[in-house]
Order: structure tokens, then sequence, then C-alpha cells
């Protein structure tokens, strides 16, 4: 994808969450695991990218965040969340190393719990998804 296709495909993402509150529903969940594209973007085992999409876990969050952004930009922060499976082998992508310290969120903004690895995707994209605006954020576990 290019960037370009990158920034057409966000847009795609806000639309789609216009539609569905305009169809009745009352939120979505934007869908990062199982080999979706959100996940292939955050997962290291698939994204090989060398651009500010790839490489290091605040890049490889970039995507996702603004999708994220773009959806509570269009129908409002109490109707969005995302789901995440660490663990999933799906479509190539799997765990990676030091995969399991990413998944695992320390961060809690109310209570001061400091931030135990800033290079942590997946607490990166807990505190950065809030931020964003997401109401919830779905992690399935390890069986």
């Amino acid at each position: 994808m290019t960037e370009a296709d990158i920034a057409a495909a966000v847009e795609e993402f806000a639309s789609a969450a216009r539609n569905a509150v305009a169809a009745g529903l009352d939120g979505i969940e934007l869908h990062a695991a199982n080999g979706y594209l959100l996940e292939q973007f955050l997962n290291a085992n698939v994204n090989t990218r060398t651009d500010g999409y790839g490489g290091s876990a605040a890049a490889r969050n970039r995507f996702t965040l603004e999708v994220a952004r773009a959806c509570v930009a269009a129908i409002g922060k109490a109707r969005v969340g995302i789901r995440v499976s660490p663990h999933g082998v799906f479509n190539a992508t799997g765990t990676f190393a030091g995969d399991d310290e990413q998944y695992v969120a320390y961060h809690d903004l109310e209570w001061g719990v400091p931030l135990r690895d800033e290079r942590a995707l997946f607490e990166l994209l807990c505190l950065e998804g809030f931020q964003a605006g997401l109401s919830w954020i779905t992690i399935l576990r390890k069986r």
C-alpha cells in the first residue's frame, strides 16, 4: 500500500463506521486481529515496511491509530473499540519475539501507573488508543 492507499483506507474505515451507525448499530469494534489489515500493520512478523508505517512499535501502531482517530471523529468516542489477538496465528501473523510483554498494558492514566516499556507495541496501543478516544480494547488471551 502506498501512503495514498493508506489515507484512502483510513477514510474507508471512517465511512464504514458512519454507515454502521446510520444503519442502527450502537457502535463498531475495529478488528485488529486474526490477520486482518490492521493486524498486518501491527504484527512484526508480517509488517516489513521501511517507511513511517513499519519498523518501530510506534510506526507499526500508526495506521491503526489513524483509523481509530478517524472512526472516533466520524461517530464519537463512545461508539468505537478495538480488538487485538496477541497469539493469533492466522495469515502468517502469530507470535513474535517479546510479544507477551508487548500485549500487557500496565499504564493507567487515572492511577498514574508508569508505562513499563515505552517500546512495547500494545502498551503503546492501549495508551495511545485511549488518548485517540477509544472506548474499549478487547485483548484475546493466550490459551
